[in-house]
């Protein structure tokens, strides 16, 4: 009998959810609410919305690539459960004081 370990589970389980993913993209209808800045509307239900596949109209976006407005220092991060367990499990005492 084959080992089920903890790397085997998380591929099985992002395979699954891209292939529910890709399933349920069609068509799909969402709930929508809505919180505005000024509190006026607090978790207000608003009017569903349906995901259609579509051509993307007429509304084409140019980027010019010679044009730069500001700087991007990063994108944020978490540091979850789950990748403080990979990181206990799986790196090694090495690769773990490198990353400090």
């Amino acid at each position: 009998m084959m080992a089920f370990t903890a790397a085997s589970f998380w591929r099985l389980a992002c395979l699954l959810l891209l292939l529910v993913a890709g399933a349920e993209a069609e068509a799909q209808t969402v709930s929508v609410w809505l919180t505005t800045d000024d509190q006026v509307n607090k978790l207000q239900s608003v009017a569903s919305v349906t995901f259609v596949t579509g051509s993307g109209g007429n509304n084409p976006v140019f980027v010019d690539e010679t044009q730069t407005y500001q700087r991007v220092e990063g994108f944020g991060a978490s540091f979850t459960d789950s990748a403080g367990y990979l990181l206990n499990e799986v790196a090694t005492s090495l690769a773990r004081s490198n990353s400090r």
